[in-house]
């Protein structure tokens, strides 16, 4: 059983505050993420791109000032010299991602939290430090997001969901109200879930998935209705949900 989400932090970003912020990974999401963070009203935004993926002759929107490590990212943070701003960790996979931002407030540092000016969220609803909410997407009253989650675009939340750290809404996922989804848990693209549903931690529906009854062992669910289909295996930061 998925427990309910004690206190979460994080709002709106302001548009024209002018705060800086280094977004973490260079990747496809980094672009969604660098645009956001323009249309917040960022003035300083720049990058740091996981090591095994660097390339300083790459061209890239905005400043890179350089690579880090998982397993070192202390002290790569630490050489990047940004401590007064705000970061963001912009990758899809929910482990690194989580990982990453509980390693960035055990720091001390501030976690940004970007909406789209696009997206609705209910003054009601509460959405955590880390997390991205992105174009076209509704959050709902009372709804509760942890920390580092990601909210894709035209994805919708209802009322009185609540969603673990580390959750990732695919683009055009749709939970109906009351939905508790646990930590670290993937909904592809279009997936759909009914009022009322628990889904566990560590679960992966693939993509045009229908999820009508509670999941609660971790694996990959495909299909209308969802149904278990293997065991969750490692993924790399780059891949996708099934489906």
């Amino acid at each position: 059983m998925v427990e309910p989400i004690p206190s979460l932090r994080g709002a709106r970003r302001q548009p024209g505050a002018g705060d800086r912020l280094v977004i973490l990974g260079c990747g496809n999401h980094g672009l969604v993420c660098g645009e956001m963070a323009e249309l917040c009203g960022y003035r300083d935004i720049s990058f740091l791109d996981l090591r095994r993926f660097h390339d300083p002759a790459r061209t890239f929107p905005w400043r890179v000032r350089g690579a880090f490590e998982t397993g070192t990212f202390a002290s790569d943070l630490a050489a990047c010299g940004n401590a007064d701003g705000e970061f963001l960790v912009a990758m899809g996979d929910n482990q690194a991602r989580l990982a990453l931002s509980r390693q960035i407030e055990a720091a001390g540092l501030r976690l940004a939290t970007l909406i789209h000016p696009t997206a609705f969220v209910s003054p009601r609803a509460l959405v955590g430090a880390g997390s991205s909410v992105c174009a076209g997407a509704v959050i709902q009253p009372n709804a509760r997001l942890g920390l580092a989650c990601l909210v894709n675009t035209c994805a919708s939340v209802d009322h009185d969901c609540q969603l673990a750290p580390g959750v990732h809404l695919s683009p055009g996922a749709h939970l109906s109200g009351r939905v508790v989804i646990g930590e670290g848990t993937w909904l592809g693209t279009g997936v759909a879930v009914r009022d009322g549903i628990t889904i566990g931690s560590g679960i992966t529906v693939g993509v045009g998935g229908v999820v009508v009854e509670n999941l609660s062992a971790p694996g990959v669910y495909v299909g209308i209705p969802a149904r278990f289909l293997r065991p969750q295996r490692a993924r790399t930061h780059s891949e996708a949900p099934p489906g």
